[in-house]
């Protein structure tokens, strides 16, 4: 099952979804040939997030892929924010308060209709974004999320607004900076997964 865009989901505030000294914020993808062909025909924090994506279009609106923070509320901490930039490009975003943040975004306009697999990693001195699997933006930082009280969001933000139009499959976060290099998509090693959402 998939999750579209008229769905979303709220998946807490599990400890083990905070930050941790390194971080691989969102990660989405299966095997992506293989993923990508199947859902055609059927129509943490932690250091590493990934997930595989399909964007209906660029709006000119952000469209978060998975949100945990809550902006501008006094007492609710840092987080992170892993999306679609308003000119299609992947971001990520490390919240060191509720109005500090640190971000990195690629350089890559993604193409709509078509299954990519996105991931974004903080390995405690720098920040990453992939995209299908190759290196689409860094940044040098020891910026890494503080801890925070909000719930863990995917496909939309805290605030209700910047809704994901498309679709998101296998959301995994990580308790690891697993990607350092270029990698072919694909599930990884899991032995650091702290958060795995098929749809």
């Amino acid at each position: 099952m998939l999750l579209p865009a008229v769905h979303f989901l709220s998946a807490g505030t599990h400890s083990n979804l905070t930050r941790h000294q390194s971080l691989a914020v969102l990660e989405w993808h299966q095997q992506l040939c293989e993923c990508a062909k199947q859902h055609e025909h059927q129509h943490q924090w932690t250091n590493h997030s990934r997930s595989l994506i399909k964007v209906n279009a660029i709006t000119g609106n952000y469209q978060n892929i998975v949100y945990r923070h809550t902006w501008q509320v006094p007492g609710t901490g840092g987080g992170y924010e892993f999306s679609i930039t308003n000119a299609g490009k992947v971001r990520l975003d490390l919240y060191q308060s509720h109005n500090q943040y640190t971000t990195v975004t690629g350089s890559t306009t993604i193409t709509t209709g078509t299954w990519r697999h996105v991931a974004g990693v903080f390995d405690g001195n720098q920040m990453r974004v992939y995209l299908n699997g190759v290196l689409d933006g860094s940044l040098s930082t020891t910026n890494g999320p503080a801890s925070g009280n909000s719930p863990l969001k995917i496909g939309w933000n805290t605030g209700g607004t910047n809704y994901f139009g498309g679709l998101i499959d296998n959301v995994r976060i990580s308790a690891a900076a697993l990607y350092s290099s270029n990698f072919t998509p694909g599930l990884g090693p899991g032995n650091q997964t702290r958060a795995l959402w098929k749809f």
